[in-house]
């Protein structure tokens, strides 16, 4: 079950990431703006606010796939004795699973 956990938490990671880095509609490649380079989607007609909730949205995202992921790897590498499957074990997945929804 670990193993298929950090395998979704890291694709979802991956994709977060990318994400961060190409905005919808892209940049402006028009040479002879003066917004040329710039997100499309802060010079077209929408707000910044938009732009900003967007942006914080996908950064938490990414950050809390990357802390199922951590969460998995410490469930992974940690040795466990057998009262720890009563309670800790449970509650980490618990963690982990929570900082995936």
């Amino acid at each position: 079950m670990n193993n298929n956990l950090m395998l979704v938490t890291a694709l979802i990671g991956i994709v977060n990431y990318a994400t961060l880095f190409t905005l919808p509609r892209g940049y402006d490649q028009d040479n002879q703006n003066k917004t040329y380079g710039k997100p499309v989607l802060l010079i077209r007609g929408d707000t910044e606010d938009d732009t900003v909730k967007f942006l914080w949205y996908i950064s938490i995202a990414l950050f809390s796939s990357l802390f199922a992921l951590v969460a998995m790897l410490s469930i992974q590498f940690s040795r466990f004795c057998s009262n720890d499957f009563y309670i800790a074990l449970p509650f980490r997945y618990i963690v982990a699973v929570m900082a995936l929804v």
